[in-house]
């Protein structure tokens, strides 16, 4: 009790520079760590794109669906995607397509604002799943409405944070226009923490970068085959992105590629998988010389700002110390309670930001905070932690080596000149 007196009178003593130190020390913390969370998915997106294998892909952006094409019926709409994907498949020079997973919106738990994504095996391959635990989908995984085990999927995002591997829960599909509803068991196999990132192709431009392929959002990632795909036609309203991926035939004519090339410029815009590659580097590259220097210099001010504050509040308490050596207290007691006052603003910033980025998936969730895509999980929150563990090294470490100095009497005799 009394150790906690003589830090409630250190804190006493310094008020206003303490709240401060806090409130500059939390806010370095958390730019800092937002930034290398952005950097950590330029990289990580770049990583997957990378070894996606689509090194003789094009990345196709039809313009031929028309602004109305997404109000069709699923039934509709699926017959003019599959019938446009046909036709691209018909040229010589094309080998094969990797579309853009089908994505549909169902209820959980009484609230909306979920739903499934249905990745084909091609898709799964080029795009592996980032799964934190469990396993991923694959060949041997149920796709079957109707049977009672529930179709096995994988959890994405903060919605589904509480069930567990092997859990079934029951989900809400609506269909098209239509009052009527259908429930559908899902079984959990795998699951990949908030933040989680699906590949989406809904982006479109003559600059693309890998980054831009992907989305983010609480979704159930479910292994595409036509039994399953035409089950949530029937009984949901499902849509799918108009981009997708040309794989040409290396092998073909010059002739066969540039009649294929000619369409497509036609049709829309195509950019090839080298180019993506490059202006994702680009994008990597400014990020990491405009973006991640500022916070870094942010965190660095803030840490030598804690570390000279750290010395003043030792100066301005000698004559304190002083007085509480007089009165029985030893030389490591006093530097105990100033060194606990010190190391206090320290853990308490870390405390919060560790905090936030554990939670942050909730509070985007509900929208309390709004974020650029970013990549937080464990990795983040060991670098609060070992940088808090050098923070409070030098932050103590060097006010000891000034207190060290003074013996008790000259201590006093100082501060008494």
């Amino acid at each position: 009790m009394k150790f906690l007196k003589m830090i409630g009178n250190f804190y006493s003593r310094n008020k206003l520079s303490s709240v401060v130190l806090l409130i500059l020390f939390c806010a370095a913390m958390l730019v800092a760590n937002f930034a290398i969370g952005r950097y950590r998915y330029f990289t990580y997106t770049q990583k997957v794109f990378c070894n996606s294998g689509l090194d003789h892909f094009v990345y196709f952006m039809p313009a031929g669906f028309g602004p109305d094409a997404i109000t069709l019926p699923p039934d509709e709409y699926s017959k003019k995607v599959e019938d446009y994907h046909r036709k691209i498949k018909s040229f010589h020079a094309v080998r094969s397509i990797i579309s853009a997973p089908w994505n549909g919106s169902f209820t959980f738990q009484n609230a909306a604002g979920s739903g499934y994504t249905l990745y084909r095996d091609e898709l799964l391959k080029a795009f592996p799943l980032r799964i934190t635990s469990g396993r991923s989908l694959d060949a041997d995984s149920n796709s079957d409405p109707n049977s009672g085990g529930g179709i096995d999927a994988v959890l994405c995002g903060y919605l589904y944070h509480n069930i567990k591997i092997g859990d079934t829960f029951t989900v809400r599909l609506h269909p098209y226009k239509s009052s009527q509803y259908t429930d559908v068991k899902i079984h959990a196999i795998g699951k990949m923490d908030d933040p989680a990132y699906t590949v989406s192709l809904g982006f479109g431009g003559t600059k693309v970068q890998a980054d831009e392929l992907f989305d983010r959002g609480s979704v159930v990632i479910l292994r595409e085959t036509p039994k399953l795909l035409a089950f949530l036609q029937k009984n949901s309203t499902p849509q799918i992105s108009e981009n997708f991926f040309i794989d040409l035939n290396p092998e073909s004519t010059q002739k066969e590629r540039n009649d294929c090339v000619q369409y497509l410029d036609r049709q829309g815009r195509f950019v090839t998988y080298d180019k993506i590659k490059t202006d994702t580097e680009k994008a990597v590259s400014r990020t990491l010389k405009q973006e991640l220097p500022m916070p870094f210099f942010f965190l660095f001010v803030s840490t030598i700002s804690l570390i000279s504050i750290s010395i003043l509040f030792i100066y301005k308490n000698l004559r304190q110390n002083s007085i509480y050596y007089l009165c029985g207290c030893s030389r490591k007691k006093c530097f105990g309670y100033m060194a606990a006052g010190i190391g206090l603003i320290s853990v308490a910033a870390g405390g919060v930001n560790i905090i936030l980025m554990k939670n942050i998936g909730f509070l985007v969730w509900n929208g309390f905070l709004s974020v650029d895509p970013m990549i937080v999980d464990q990795k983040s929150i060991l670098l609060i932690v070992l940088y808090e563990l050098l923070v409070l090294f030098l932050s103590i470490g060097i006010p000891y080596t000034v207190y060290r100095r003074f013996t008790p009497i000259e201590t006093y005799r100082r501060a008494q000149q």
